[in-house]
């Protein structure tokens, strides 16, 4: 995927706000735990599974 469709893709599904909105408590956590929860958003505002 590429950048352009990565931004679109988390903007359309609620992603970027939600890292926006959740900077804080994100960026202490792990990577890959960070990357799942920005998933399940996505996925819960009607994101492919």
């Amino acid at each position: 995927m590429s950048i352009p469709n990565a931004y679109n893709f988390l903007k359309k599904y609620g992603g970027l706000k939600y890292l926006l909105d959740e900077w804080w408590a994100l960026h202490t956590e792990n990577i890959v735990w960070a990357v799942r929860d920005i998933y399940e958003v996505c996925r819960n505002n009607g994101g492919p599974r």
